[in-house]
């Protein structure tokens, strides 16, 4: 029985992580390698027009120039989307557990959404914070399947997995969140 390599993480010498941005211009890859001893981190990056002609083979063309010239070391990468056909909303609902919030939200997606079928969607949702009066703020996104479907084929014929899909808006949020922990100095995102 070969045993699990529990602490491959918590004693490995570096990690890694590799992200995706494909534009309506130009494919972007950026790479931040992070080294545990000495405490370093490196960023290499590369940037690829993909022209007027933006076509499938154009941008799987695009993404692996790009990964070439940021010299990823993992296949595995993070995309984001972006675009008016994302739906992000703030909504409050009657404090409701995990499951009812998730059968409730089914129902109201037609409120937010009209005229879309829930079938053709990709819905998430995080509970921000209770009220006092018996509700809750919850963030819902949803977009259409495709859009993430044909996100995850062009890196994948690049040949690269991907490892998270995440929102352009929440990407910079998230960014700046973590740059905070690290320096307290002006930055630039």
């Amino acid at each position: 029985m070969q045993s699990p390599n529990l602490f491959q993480s918590v004693f490995s010498k570096h990690n890694i992580s590799v992200g995706v941005d494909i534009g309506n211009f130009s494919v972007k890859v950026a790479q931040i390698k992070q080294k545990r001893f000495p405490k370093e981190r490196y960023l290499s990056f590369g940037i690829r027009e993909i022209g007027k002609e933006k076509s499938h083979d154009t941008i799987v063309g695009a993404i692996k120039e790009a990964s070439s010239d940021a010299k990823i070391e993992s296949n595995k990468v993070n995309l984001s989307v972006y675009g008016p056909e994302i739906i992000m909303r703030y909504i409050t609902l009657p404090s409701l557990e995990l499951n009812e919030l998730s059968r409730c939200l089914e129902f109201e997606l037609e409120r937010y959404v009209p005229g879309k079928k829930k079938e053709s969607m990709v819905i998430d949702y995080k509970i921000l914070y209770s009220l006092l009066n018996n509700q809750m703020v919850v963030f819902l996104i949803a977009l259409e399947r495709q859009i993430i479907e044909d996100r995850i084929n062009l890196v994948k014929e690049a040949g690269l997995t991907p490892n998270s899909i995440n929102i352009d808006s929440l990407v910079l949020m998230n960014a700046y969140n973590a740059a905070q922990l690290y320096s307290k100095e002006v930055m630039a995102i």
